[in-house]
């Protein structure tokens, strides 16, 4: 087994088609189920897939025509106790399939604005569990 309290890295790459599709790989898996990986790695694939999906809508809010863009997430979890621990680092690489003219930039700029999942992820936000009733067959 694995040392638990090591230092780890994740990192999934998310390919956007300029219809909104993603399809998912992971270091030497390509075109993976995003179901059948770990929650760390769901969760870099929900940042791949939101922060693509902004970039596209602000393509289309700048009267830009939508080009595919590959965003790679890094993640890393830094050594120590479990206890309270989780990512303490998250790095976005971004490429696009095509000319924005000089926009690129700026669609990433505002889209670090505007993504859902990485601004929740950058925030102190209230996770609260309950026990509900059992699972309906």
């Amino acid at each position: 087994m694995s040392d638990l309290t090591a230092a780890k890295s994740w990192t999934v790459t998310g390919d956007v088609a300029p219809t909104g599709r993603v399809s998912f790989r992971t270091v030497g898996e390509p075109g993976i189920d995003i179901g059948t990986v770990s929650p760390i790695e769901q969760l870099l694939g929900a940042v791949c897939s939101c922060f693509g999906q902004t970039c596209l809508a602000l393509m289309q809010f700048h009267g830009l025509a939508p080009v595919g863009l590959r965003v790679v997430c890094h993640g890393h979890k830094p050594a120590g106790s479990l206890v309270g621990k989780g990512l303490d680092q998250l790095r976005l690489d971004i490429s696009f399939a095509g000319s924005l003219n000089g926009r690129e930039p700026r669609i990433i700029d505002d889209a670090k604005k505007l993504c859902t999942v990485t601004n929740s992820l950058s925030k102190d936000i209230a996770v609260s569990v309950a026990l509900t009733d059992g699972i309906a067959a």
